[in-house]
């Protein structure tokens, strides 16, 4: 697999990862490896959350991606 690392680091506009405490396929630790290589990305460990969206956190996860989207909004435009 290769290493996008690198390529996160240039990321320039505003990054929630979210993740939860219980996936059995992708290790905690995956995504605070993701949200360390983006610059200013924040990261919310959902728990009970496994690797599935489950009904009942559907509020509370399009709290978290509505946050990150207003985040943007109010988050200086970078010129080309």
């Amino acid at each position: 697999m290769r290493d996008l690392t690198a390529s996160l680091r240039a990321v320039s506009v505003p990054v929630v990862v979210v993740h939860g405490d219980a996936d059995p396929l992708v290790r905690p630790t995956g995504a605070v490896a993701l949200a360390d290589a983006i610059p200013g990305a924040e990261l919310r460990i959902v728990e009970g959350m496994g690797h599935v969206l489950p009904a009942p956190l559907l509020g509370h996860l399009a709290e978290i991606v509505a946050a990150n989207a207003h985040r943007a909004g109010a988050a200086p435009r970078r010129m080309r």
